[in-house]
């Protein structure tokens, strides 16, 4: 038997290509701590970037190579979103990646225990390394949405609603997507504010993660394929691995 669940990854925001407005909002949505803000940011786009030269608050080699043990910053993009469990400013907050960090026990140089931090939202929610580098504004959650510079929580619950359209008379619901990302005018967004989004967004997805739960008898495994669809006859794997 067999079981296959398959997500997009336009639902997300591409650490890869997101610019430091991108960044700054998936920094405060997620509820970091504004002291830790200039360094997570930073560090980011210099761990994506080609060159050693440090932004003000951020970190290169010459910073991860002092640690235990010593690597170096990948100057290039993120292969897996995990990646950022090595990057400055993320690397000494574990639990801000994800919630599987919340109970690791930490303590400061006295050897007292660190409390962990509370976030309304993780890293690993918000970003995938892998995807067309838009948001589908017809998958993306509201904490995603929120992302988008020109796009607040009202907003973002607004774009939730008129997607989800009305309850059908049967009691389910009757799923209205967005037709282009024109419509976003619809949920408040003022017109020259649709078109600096516009280049931030999608209404189709093109990148899509597939989880297969696999059993023979007794024995289980679990498999992960990315794939990739430049049209419906053009589908190509990117990726297949085991968990």
């Amino acid at each position: 038997t067999f079981k296959i669940k398959i997500t997009d990854l336009e639902r997300k925001v591409n650490v890869n290509n997101a610019d430091e407005p991108t960044l700054n909002q998936a920094r405060r949505v997620i509820g970091a701590d504004a002291n830790d803000a200039g360094a997570i940011v930073d560090s980011i786009r210099d761990w994506v970037d080609r060159d050693d030269n440090t932004h003000i608050n951020g970190a290169e080699s010459d910073f991860y190579e002092g640690l235990t043990p010593p690597y170096n910053a990948k100057n290039g993009p993120l292969d897996d979103v995990s990646e950022l469990l090595l990057i400055h400013g993320v690397r000494e907050n574990p639990e801000m990646y994800s919630s599987d960090y919340a109970n690791v026990v930490r303590v400061d140089r006295f050897g007292n225990p660190i409390p962990p931090k509370e976030y309304a939202a993780h890293l690993v929610d918000v970003f995938t390394a892998i995807s067309t580098g838009r948001i589908n504004i017809n998958t993306a959650d509201r904490i995603v949405l929120q992302t988008i510079p020109g796009v607040d929580d009202a907003i973002a619950d607004q774009i939730v609603r008129i997607r989800s359209g009305p309850d059908g008379a049967d009691g389910t619901d009757d799923d209205t997507p967005f037709a282009n990302v024109g419509e976003l005018a619809s949920a408040g967004l003022p017109g020259p504010g649709v078109g600096q989004v516009q280049r931030y967004c999608t209404v189709r997805s093109g990148t899509f993660q597939v989880q297969i739960d696999a059993q023979i008898g007794t024995s289980k495994q679990t498999y992960f394929a990315i794939l990739g669809r430049n049209n419906q006859r053009d589908i190509q794997i990117l990726s297949f691995y085991p968990k």
